[in-house]
């Protein structure tokens, strides 16, 4: 009898059949993460857009204060005052033998702007030493004379002891084109705001500065009913230059750079790489974009995702310069390295279609981004605001 062990043969093990669930949620998984890449990447509702360099617009907005307007006045009165002295004679029914020692001299002693002009208080001496000067009051006023000059115009009050009415000469604008000027009676220390239309070529990659007109100071041959007006418009004599540079606050609205954003629809970043539908909010010392970034694919456009931007205004050598700070992109963030090699092209799509316009115009000393009424409580929302100074020197 064979009493050797039994050989027993493995038997496979039943295969576990997987669950139908779990199948089924694998499968969603898979579906949902498709969808969402064929959210992110959309290639049926972009078309490549075709970028075209043009030109266009900026609408800023120039305050001044009085310290900055005064010897601007100053220097108009010190212009036409010794051409008055027969003037001056006739309406003081002064003796004719005074003529021999008259001097007269106007001092500006107050600006202040009111609803109705700049309330200009000055004290006229007839001759040096005068004790006795006699007081005038001025209501100062502007006018658009053209889209490149300012008409001013002074009225003195009625019981003013030498009546005065009339232009008595006009301001050429800093920059760009002259669209409204109001005296701001409201506004911490700006008492004059000068709005303006900056000329801005929207192109493609680097281009020569322009060199726009500077402020300068022209005699007036005023047509007026004032008694001084043979005096003044026999006078045609160009003032003389003013300050090298004048003091003045620059504010660019947040509407106005939305709408210079949105002119950059279709710029190209690369050869293949553009953005498309730019929109932007000023706050909280920064300019936030958000654009959306599209490519081409084997000859079709795809939106590789929205983009937000967040730009630095600051200032560097007088000039205005944005730096991107931030760039993230949604809603695949690990896309996020590729977008940033595109900031060096970001930063110069801006600073070169508008930092650039106000270089050898307004010299920056400082920028400030978002809400600017502690500064010009006449303001309001969040703006982009530069302090400074326009460059008056003569080209």
């Amino acid at each position: 009898m064979d009493t050797s062990p039994t050989m027993k043969i493995p038997q496979p093990k039943p295969r576990r059949r997987k669950h139908p669930f779990l199948i089924g949620c694998g499968l969603l998984i898979v579906m949902l993460a498709a969808c969402s890449i064929l959210e992110f990447i959309n290639v049926t509702d972009v078309s490549w857009q075709r970028f075209t360099p043009h030109n266009s617009s900026l609408p800023v907005n120039v305050y001044m204060d009085t310290a900055t307007l005064q010897p601007l006045f100053q220097s108009t009165i010190n212009q036409q005052l010794p051409s008055m002295t027969n003037t001056l004679i006739s309406v003081l029914a002064l003796p004719p033998a005074i003529a021999t020692i008259l001097q007269p001299t106007a001092t500006i002693t107050s600006i202040t702007p009111t609803q109705q002009g700049l309330d200009t208080n000055l004290s006229l001496s007839l001759y040096q030493g005068d004790t006795q000067p006699i007081p005038m009051d001025l209501s100062v006023t502007f006018k658009v004379l053209d889209p490149t000059a300012i008409q001013v115009i002074a009225k003195s009050s009625n019981n003013s002891a030498i009546p005065f009415s009339g232009p008595i000469t006009n301001l050429a604008v800093p920059f760009g084109q002259l669209t409204n000027v109001q005296v701001t009676p409201n506004c911490g220390k700006a008492a004059l705001n000068i709005g303006l239309k900056i000329p801005v070529h929207i192109g493609q990659g680097q281009r020569a500065m322009q060199t726009l007109p500077s402020i300068t100071l022209q005699a007036q041959n005023p047509q007026t009913n004032h008694i001084l007006y043979d005096t003044l418009s026999a006078q045609a004599n160009t003032l003389p230059t003013p300050a090298q540079s004048t003091a003045s606050n620059v504010v660019i609205t947040e509407n106005s750079f939305s709408s210079f954003a949105q002119q950059m629809n279709g710029y190209l970043l690369t050869n293949n790489v553009q953005i498309q539908n730019l929109s932007s909010h000023i706050q909280q010392g920064q300019v936030n974009m958000k654009t959306n970034i599209v490519t081409l694919l084997g000859g079709k456009a795809v939106k590789l995702g929205q983009v937000t931007i967040a730009l630095q205004p600051t200032v560097v050598n007088g000039n205005l310069v944005f730096r991107v700070k931030q760039t993230t992109i949604s809603p695949l963030p690990f896309l996020n390295f590729a977008v940033n090699n595109y900031n060096a092209q970001i930063e110069q799509a801006i600073n070169t279609n508008l930092a650039t316009e106000f270089a050898g115009k307004f010299q920056v000393a400082s920028v400030i981004a978002g809400n600017t009424s502690s500064v010009l409580s006449c303001t309001s929302g969040n703006n982009l605001l530069l302090t400074g100074n326009i460059n008056t020197t003569t080209p």
